[in-house]
């Protein structure tokens, strides 16, 4: 065999082999909103799983700490024990609100947070007005918890 037709044997492989290279599957790489849309996914799975952690650790805490006015209120609700069990509980949800107000979140998200730590506080608020009808409400934050648990909280969607 002469130079020429080792050389385009030669030729005629790398070709082969360079034909072989890439992606398998005939794919285009992931477009610009797919790495977007794929970045904005793990940012948020990241939140949630940070902000539902705090949650659950606080309200372990919270439950612990009202665990005695909880055993006083009775059925029905004695409004003095109820009264105190809301003093007890209400600065402890508004720390457990403005620790998730403080977690950085997705922009895209920053509507439905605030919305439901919004409603949280409402709903905190309507306790501190009326604590027999917080004790007796169950869930205690009915709207806050859909919402919670809508967005994808588990834990802050228990409330």
């Amino acid at each position: 065999m002469g130079r020429l037709p080792v050389a385009a044997l030669c030729a005629l492989l790398l070709l082969a082999a360079f034909a072989g290279c890439g992606d398998a599957g005939g794919d285009e790489p992931p477009s610009k909103r797919e790495r977007q849309q794929a970045a904005y996914e793990e940012e948020r799975a990241a939140y949630i799983e940070e902000t539902d952690g705090f949650c659950r650790r606080m309200s372990r805490r919270i439950h612990d700490e009202l665990a005695p006015y909880e055993r006083r209120v009775g059925n029905p609700p004695d409004p003095e024990a109820s009264a105190k069990l809301v003093e007890v509980m209400a600065p402890r949800e508004e720390f457990a609100m403005r620790r998730v107000r403080s977690i950085v979140l997705p922009n895209r998200d920053v509507e439905a947070v605030l919305h439901f730590l919004d409603v949280w506080r409402d709903e905190v608020d309507r306790a501190k007005r009326d604590p027999v009808a917080f004790v007796e409400a169950e869930p205690p934050f009915p709207e806050a918890e859909r919402l919670a648990r809508q967005f994808g909280f588990e834990d802050c969607g228990k409330l």
